[in-house]
C-alpha cells in the first residue's frame, strides 16, 4: 500500500485461472474517507506479476513486469505502467523491454517525480536501470 496526502492505494495480484499463469492487477483507492471499489488495471490475459506503486504528484503510479511476451519467436519481459490522477486511471503503457527483468521498485521524490528502478539481464550482462516519471511521461 502507498499513501499520499491522506489518500491511499492498495494493489494486489489476482490469478485468473487455477494454475495462475494469467493474472490481473487490482487496485483499491482510499479517498481519505472510504475505500473505493476494486479496479482491474490489467485484463488477465498476460502474466503480470511483480509490481510496484508510488505516489506521483496528486495521484499514484503503478508499474509492473509482464513476463513471457513472445515476439518474433523470442521471449522477453516488459515493464508497463499506469497512473492515477484526478480520479482517472491512464491506459497502461509499455515503458521498457528486455530479455529478463526482475527486482522492480519505485519511490516518490521531493519534487513529486516517481523513480522506477529494475534489474535486467540478457543472459550474459547484468544491468541496473532507472526511469523517472514527471506525472505526464516516463523519461
Amino acid at each position: 500500500m502507498v499513501e499520499s496526502d491522506g489518500k491511499a492505494m492498495l494493489t494486489y495480484v489476482r490469478p485468473v485461472s487455477y494454475y495462475g499463469f494469467n493474472t490481473t492487477l487490482v487496485a483499491h483507492l482510499f479517498d481519505g474517507e472510504s475505500w473505493g471499489p476494486a479496479t482491474n488495471i490489467t485484463t488477465g490475459t498476460d502474466e503480470d506479476w511483480w509490481f510496484t506503486t508510488s505516489a506521483a504528484g496528486d495521484g499514484f503510479s503503478l508499474s509492473w513486469i509482464r513476463e513471457g511476451i513472445i515476439e518474433d519467436s523470442e521471449t522477453r519481459d516488459a515493464i508497463y505502467s499506469s497512473s492515477y490522477h484526478s480520479g482517472v486511471w491512464g491506459e497502461p503503457v509499455e515503458i521498457h523491454s528486455a530479455e529478463n527483468i526482475t527486482d522492480i521498485s519505485s519511490t516518490k521524490t521531493r519534487e513529486d517525480y516517481s523513480i522506477l528502478t529494475w534489474s535486467e539481464t540478457d543472459g550474459i550482462n547484468h544491468s541496473i536501470r532507472a526511469k523517472t516519471y514527471d506525472n505526464m511521461v516516463w523519461n
